[in-house]
């Protein structure tokens, strides 16, 4: 897939988020095919951007849609996810997706780029606690759902963040694809 292919499938997503704010079964179905957060070309190229030729290790990937489209863009992107392996097959994925705990990730790939893409509350936190690189990739809700205080906190604390990008959003969602640097 190449930069064309990328952007035809970003067109065709803003058919289909149109589609699931009719209808709650299209969103669901959406949520679980492709990502509850939707990436446009700003957003991919301001990643890829950041990033230069950098690893970002995605912890969270879910079905890998982020990852794939990156990969497509030539972004260098590791990412995994921690799943029952009796229910993971990588047919219902756009990438491979490396099976491991997100503690266990950051002790096997140690990198300068962490991408957190709507992951679980606990990961989100434990994740960025872990992590000693210098960059970070937050895609999400600014003091939203799929984090919780402790890592806005920590956030506040440690990060400065350097850009915030508007991504479509479906329903209620606020999602933004938001730019750190450690704090030195």
């Amino acid at each position: 897939m190449d930069i064309e292919e990328v952007t035809g499938v970003l067109h065709d997503l803003e058919e289909l988020v149109t589609m699931t704010r009719m209808n709650t079964e299209v969103k669901n179905n959406f949520i679980k095919m492709f990502s509850h957060a939707i990436p446009n070309m700003q957003a991919l190229e301001a990643i890829k951007k950041f990033a230069g030729d950098k690893l970002i290790l995605e912890i969270g990937s879910g079905v890998g849609f982020w990852a794939k489209l990156l990969k497509c863009l030539n972004v260098n992107i590791k990412p995994t996810d921690f799943v029952d392996p009796n229910l993971y097959t990588p047919f219902n994925h756009f990438c491979f997706i490396e099976n491991i705990s997100n503690l266990k990730v950051l002790d096997e790939y140690p990198t300068e780029i962490l991408m957190l893409c709507w992951t679980k509350t606990v990961i989100s936190y434990d994740s960025l606690k872990k992590f000693k690189g210098k960059k970070l990739i937050y895609i999400g809700e600014e003091q939203g759902c799929k984090a919780d205080d402790k890592f806005f906190q920590l956030l506040q604390n440690e990060w400065y963040l350097i850009s915030n990008i508007n991504i479509p959003n479906l329903d209620e969602a606020q999602d933004s694809v938001f730019l750190y640097i450690r704090k030195i």
